[in-house]
């Protein structure tokens, strides 16, 4: 395996545990929890709760833009985010 690859499987293992660890830690309403996890010899599993809907990102494609009351909510879940240094 070549030292670019490895470099790169390793941060996105770090980057997965740092996941996992923000969901065990947090306790916010726009974020989902992380009810278990465990892993096999090559995945890491994460139980999460369901949480219906669809991402960010989804919404924005299919509306454009957020009205008002809908916008008002988005500052308060990245300042959260921010805290726990995920983005």
């Amino acid at each position: 395996m070549e030292e670019e690859d490895l470099e790169t499987q390793q941060k996105a293992a770090e980057s997965i545990v740092t996941e996992r660890r923000v969901l065990e830690s947090h306790s916010n309403p726009y974020i989902m929890s992380n009810c278990a996890s465990f892993q096999d010899g090559k995945n890491l599993y994460l139980v999460l709760d369901f949480e219906g809907g669809e991402s960010l990102a989804s919404c924005l494609n299919r509306e454009g833009r957020f009205n008002e009351v809908r916008a008002t909510t988005l500052p308060f879940i990245f300042t959260f985010n921010h805290q726990l240094y995920v983005f």
